[in-house]
């Protein structure tokens, strides 16, 4: 028992490089897949966020104080809604019912 304690202590010693000094190929691919996934959905949401905040402030400029809940319903909205909102934004009449009404068929 002493000397199979002192192994797993000796182990925990072990600088981080020493016990994992290799990845297989499969991990490395998988490893570089989860890295640009997670770039790309980094990347998506910087967009979407950025998207959001602008057609933040040109309602502001427009129409100046929001009602309640909307400047929450614009951040959670997916990047192709908030570019149809946009749009409407700037060539809207004088309501925010204009903007957000949804699209007739």
């Amino acid at each position: 028992p002493h000397l199979n304690e002192q192994l797993w202590q000796n182990v925990a010693e072990l600088p981080e490089e020493k016990t994992m000094s290799y990845m297989t190929s499969f991990e490395k691919i998988a490893a570089a897949k989860g890295l640009e996934q997670g770039l790309e959905q980094g990347l998506e949401q910087g967009r979407q966020q950025g998207r959001a905040e602008d057609l933040l402030h040109v309602l502001h400029k427009r129409f100046g104080l929001l009602p309640a809940g909307l400047q929450e319903k614009i951040l959670a909205a997916p990047i192709d809604q908030l570019s149809v909102w946009f749009d409407r934004a700037l060539d809207a009449p004088s309501t925010l019912d204009s903007i957000f009404q949804p699209v007739q068929h």
